[in-house]
């Protein structure tokens, strides 16, 4: 199904990344953790939080992204 040359450049492009977060893994973790995690956040951050998870707009935007995603075979050939 794949040509060899593009396994071989997949599976370094994956070993390059896995190498780049094993060397940084404390910051990335901890920039993650920040991101992520609910330490640290104020009540209007909770509030956001559910507002985009459960806004219908949102769920309408992201069926919409599948929905492109799929028809842009068909329309970019």
């Amino acid at each position: 199904m794949f040509t060899k040359q593009f396994v071989l450049f997949s599976l370094g492009l994956f070993a390059l990344a896995g190498m780049i977060v094993a060397r940084d893994f404390m910051p990335v973790s901890q920039e993650a953790l920040a991101v992520y995690g609910f330490q640290h956040k104020s009540g209007y951050d909770f509030l956001f939080m559910w507002l985009m998870l459960f806004n219908p707009d949102t769920a309408q935007g992201v069926k919409e992204l599948r929905l492109t995603a799929r028809t842009s075979v068909w329309l970019y050939p």
